[in-house]
């Protein structure tokens, strides 16, 4: 169901229940109302909130556009606790109950703004080179990776190493920031084949087509099939660092120069 409808259902679920209390009936119930109200918006507001950040993604919004939304879903619940007000000026309680229905959709704004704008989301431009390429996809709300495919049958050969499997996949990927090509744990499992540079590294300014190299530690063959996902994809901060040479660097640590097998087995 559209906004749009599920905001009318709201409205003519409200008037129903308004015009069927007097105002003094009305008194003994709307508390419960507003609490009911308050503890459904805290229970359903951040998968509520999550939803619309899905779509949103999926279509691109920016920031802007994310915040341009919230304005009108606000106005919209505003306009409809205006044309309840309307209906029964001369009633305080339902009155009360518009102002504090007005105050809870204004608390779960905040709520929506705050995990907007402290959100750091960032639009990669992806072209498909090939014509059975697939855009990337989080197989889950909240997963970090983002699945990439095969674009054509493969067969890779036992004990070979850097085999390079094509997606059709071609990005810009923000200054900035760089990608992380890392295994499917399904595929480690269940397969002996292994990235090869594990994790992978996409610099934002390289524009070719993304390959994923692997190895087959067996003594067999494994098929890739075109469509199966092969890796996924982490959008990383790209840190740099000043290397500053030194005569001797501090040793006075816990470890000191311990090297290998010198924390234990």
């Amino acid at each position: 169901m559209e906004l749009k409808e599920q905001l009318s259902a709201l409205k003519e679920q409200l008037i129903e229940i308004l015009s069927y209390y007097s105002d003094e009936e009305f008194e003994k119930i709307y508390p419960a109302m507003v609490e009911a109200l308050a503890g459904e918006l805290s229970q359903n507001s951040l998968a509520v909130i999550d939803d619309m950040l899905r779509v949103g993604d999926e279509q691109g919004y920016t920031l802007d556009r994310y915040l341009q939304e919230l304005s009108m879903i606000r106005d919209a619940f505003e306009s409809i606790v205006n044309e309840i007000r309307e209906q029964n000026a001369t009633q305080p309680n339902k009155l009360a109950f518009c102002d504090a229905f007005l105050q809870q959709i204004d608390a779960f704004m905040l709520v929506a703004v705050d995990r907007v704008t402290n959100r750091e989301v960032f639009n990669v431009a992806v072209e498909l080179c090939h014509p059975d390429a697939k855009m990337p996809s989080y197989a889950h709300e909240g997963d970090q990776g983002a699945d990439i495919y095969a674009v054509e049958d493969m067969v890779i050969e036992s004990r070979t190493y850097g085999n390079m499997v094509p997606t059709g996949l071609k990005l810009a990927i923000p200054h900035g920031w760089a990608i992380a090509i890392r295994p499917r744990s399904g595929l480690s499992a269940k397969s002996p084949l292994r990235i090869s540079n594990a994790p992978g590294t996409i610099d934002n300014h390289y524009r070719g087509e993304v390959k994923v190299l692997f190895d087959n530690f067996s003594d067999e063959t494994v098929e890739i099939k075109k469509g199966a996902r092969i890796a996924q994809m982490i959008l990383e901060k790209n840190y740099r660092a000043n290397f500053n040479q030194v005569e001797h660097v501090d040793a006075d640590t816990e470890r000191g120069t311990g090297g290998f097998g010198s924390s234990g087995n």
